[in-house]
């Protein structure tokens, strides 16, 4: 039996359609309104609705993850290249490409599968050292994607770094402003897509459903045939954690 608290006091749903904060078992969550906000005692577990009806997992202590930092070797990062440079050592985490090269990536790469429409995942990433420059055929992408899907943070050119949530067919996308050493964050509730810099949402993106295919994480740099500006970029931290 769940109760309505607000103000700290248990109300009846005659009282009024606004968001509620429910206390009770897993199992008998109501369905829910944008807004209302569930914890269930017998599990730990705290859910928000943010779309009509729907529950979204945001907290749980069965949660799990990985984190890594600059300077720690670990078999959870892997690296991919093709005409660039990938290293995921003890020394470096480092994405790089050279001048004048075309049609070539580089990519740091979490050893994880994830399909994001039935896994809550929490990515945080702290980037340093990006070299832009002014070439519109070199990208930096940074989050999570698929043969679909495609889920982060990404520069196209000198001045624009974007929000970027799609699934193939539709897009969504929102500007925004990136310096070295910033922490970026994604945050997947299945029904919405949150974008964070500095611990502050920036982005909040709930029109695109995104495909269910294993998606994996990754840091990557790349070029389409003709650009002719370098660019890499250092990874100080890479995480994430997974709401079970």
């Amino acid at each position: 039996m769940y109760q309505r608290i607000a103000d700290g006091k248990v109300i009846s749903v005659k009282d009024g359609n606004v968001p509620y904060f429910y206390v009770g078992t897993d199992a008998g969550k109501p369905t829910p309104g944008v807004g209302d906000i569930a914890f269930a005692n017998d599990t730990g577990k705290t859910y928000h609705c943010f779309v009509n009806g729907v529950w979204s997992l945001t907290n749980s202590p069965c949660s799990y993850g990985y984190d890594n930092h600059s300077g720690v070797a670990d078999n959870n990062l892997l690296f991919a290249e093709s005409g660039g440079t990938a290293t995921t050592d003890a020394a470096n985490h480092e994405a790089d490409l050279s001048s004048g090269l075309g049609n070539t990536s580089a990519s740091i790469v979490g050893n994880y599968l994830f399909d994001p429409t039935t896994t809550n995942i929490e990515f945080n990433c702290i980037i340093n050292n990006f070299i832009t420059g002014v070439d519109s055929n070199r990208y930096i992408d940074i989050g999570f994607w698929s043969i679909a899907n495609e889920v982060k943070f990404t520069k196209t050119n000198a001045v624009s770094w974007k929000c970027s949530t799609t699934n193939g067919v539709d897009t969504e996308t929102t500007d925004v402003t990136i310096a070295d050493g910033d922490l970026l964050t994604i945050k997947n509730y299945g029904s919405m897509i949150m974008y964070f810099i500095n611990g502050a949402l920036v982005a909040t993106h709930k029109t695109v459903t995104l495909a269910s295919e294993d998606d994996f994480i990754s840091v990557e740099v790349s070029a389409d045939a003709g650009a002719s500006v370098a660019r890499s970029v250092s990874v100080d931290y890479i995480g994430w954690r997974i709401l079970k």
